[in-house]
């Protein structure tokens, strides 16, 4: 008995990405560059903030970790104050080049989830307008931000990659050293590498969780903060309980609604808000398995997160150096800021 052959669809390959919009150069790098230049034409113009005075302070008793924070900054300080002794420009220079950086990368961010060139230079400008005025100060978080949307741009870019058919699994050895560097200058990098792990878990890509970069970039990170942990654990680790005080006396000031309106206005003006929130709910709205969305929820549960623990506060609220009384050794004088 004749069998009749049975037809096989053809396999339909999946359709080409869209072409990307160029990099908005021009535009950007005059946002980056003219924020960078107003920061340093006016750094000199006020004195020392009280936390850059205990950044010196720190800096000139070295070591691996301190009651609030790891050694980078004061590092930072101590080779400034080095290489040019009472310069301010000197010494907020890396907070200055580090939000132009900042800067930049939040238009490449934006590149990397499908803006054109207008959304490019509007989210360097609301970038600017937002957090450009941290580089007028040597502070953590001025140094912190930036490393954050790096490694955010690095993710980013490996699951659009991936996306495509490409992968680049240099880019996830690369966000390792990103939180290597970020973990030098604060620890609260690893609330935001957990937001975005359970955040992939939840929304996808899973397929992240079986890279092995991945892992090696994690192995690597809790290599780099092992000094400061076995610090901490010697003085009785007092960043948890600077860290305890600090969030009862906010919450007890602010309140955790008012905690998360302070974090809504760090958005900046009209501009980042409204960007702010309309990524945030185009991040939301994406359905695809392999999609963005687990940028938006990594984004809410970091918030969350923040809102309940405020991070680790200066020396100067609760610690063993107080800004004021460290001044008499730092600038002749004693002149506070």
């Amino acid at each position: 008995m004749a069998t009749t052959p049975t037809r096989t669809r053809p396999r339909t390959r999946p359709p080409a990405p869209a072409p990307r919009t160029p990099p908005a150069w021009a535009p950007v790098l005059g946002i980056a560059a003219g924020t960078a230049a107003v920061l340093l034409l006016l750094a000199d113009r006020h004195g020392y903030d009280g936390d850059e005075l205990y950044f010196i302070a720190a800096g000139r008793h070295l070591d691996w970790g301190y009651a609030d924070q790891p050694p980078g900054v004061p590092l930072l300080a101590l080779l400034a104050d080095t290489l040019n002794p009472g310069s301010l420009r000197v010494l907020r220079l890396p907070a200055i080049l580090a939000t132009g950086a900042g800067t930049v990368l939040a238009a490449l961010l934006a590149r990397e989830l499908g803006g054109d060139r207008r959304a490019q230079w509007l989210t360097a400008a609301a970038h600017a307008l937002a957090l450009g005025a941290l580089g007028r100060l040597l502070s953590t978080a001025a140094l912190d931000v930036p490393l954050w949307t790096l490694l955010t741009w690095l993710v980013v870019r490996w699951v659009r990659l991936r996306r495509e058919g490409v992968t680049c699994d240099r880019l996830l050895l690369a966000a390792g050293a990103v939180v290597v560097a970020a973990m030098q200058i604060k620890f609260q990098i690893v609330v935001f590498c957990l937001a975005l792990l359970v955040a992939a878990l939840l929304c996808g890509p899973r397929g992240l969780f079986t890279r092995p970069p991945l892992w090696a970039g994690a192995g690597l990170a809790a290599l780099s903060v092992a000094p400061a942990l076995v610090w901490q654990h010697r003085h009785g680790w007092p960043q948890l309980r600077m860290g305890e005080a600090i969030a009862a006396e906010v919450a007890q000031r602010d309140g955790q609604a008012g905690n998360l309106a302070l974090m809504a206005l760090g958005l900046g003006p009209v501009l980042g808000m409204v960007l702010g929130l309309c990524g945030l709910w185009r991040l939301l709205m994406d359905r695809e398995p392999a999609g963005f969305r687990f940028l938006a929820v990594a984004a809410l549960l970091g918030s969350c997160a923040r809102s309940r623990r405020p991070g680790p506060a200066r020396a100067e609220r609760r610690g063993q150096l107080r800004p004021r009384r460290c001044a008499r050794r730092v600038v002749p004088g004693g002149a506070g800021p």
